[in-house]
This record gives C-alpha cells, structure tokens and sequence, in this order.
C-alpha cells in the first residue's frame, strides 16, 4: 500500500491539535504502508521552508524516516513510488475525475 496525501497551497499550516493528529495519522498508516508520500503544494520561500521544516522533523523525530518522503508536485510524488508510468496515469486520471487533484493531471 502507498499513501500519497496533498496539501494544497491555500491550507494554512495545522494549530497544535492537528499537528498531533497528523502524527497519530501517519504513526498509524505507517505500519499499514511501504512508502508515505506528502505533497505540499505551492510556490515561494514559505512553501519551501514549510517542506524543508516538514522533512526536518520527519528525519528528527521518527525512528526511521524510511519511506517517508516530501514532495512538491503529485507528478513528483507518483514518481517516487516506483509505480510504472501507466499505473501513475490511472491513478492521476482517477483523482483527477474524483476531484482530488487541486490543478488538473
């Protein structure tokens, strides 16, 4: 199983309570998933530091930060998975027509 999940450039970052239900969340699906992908999404010194800051402290405070990866584009992400190119486009093509994708694949 492989987790890819999107924050969109218009969120604001998460207050204390659902930082602390992300951990839950990714404590969780961490023993459920090979890899766990996290895109966040947008452009900009402030997008970048918050993927920086992010992959610091998944490298900071996990016992491994082994399949744990962040990135900036969902084509980046799919990448990463080690799925073939055409598994890649189905799984676009179907969050895309599901509305989960925040610009179009």
């Amino acid at each position: 199983l492989i987790y890819v999940g999107i924050i969109p450039a218009d969120v604001a970052p998460p207050d204390g309570d659902a930082r602390a239900a992300l951990r839950a969340g990714t404590e969780h699906a961490s023993q459920h998933c090979r890899s766990i992908h996290i895109v966040i999404e947008g452009q900009g010194l402030r997008r970048a530091l918050i993927r920086s800051i992010s992959a610091g402290l998944l490298l900071a405070t996990r016992k491994t930060s082994r399949g744990f990866h962040i990135h900036e584009t969902v084509e980046g992400a799919m990448e990463a998975t080690g799925l073939s190119a055409e598994q890649c486009a189905s799984v676009m093509a179907d969050a895309g027509d599901a509305g989960m994708l925040s610009s179009p694949a």
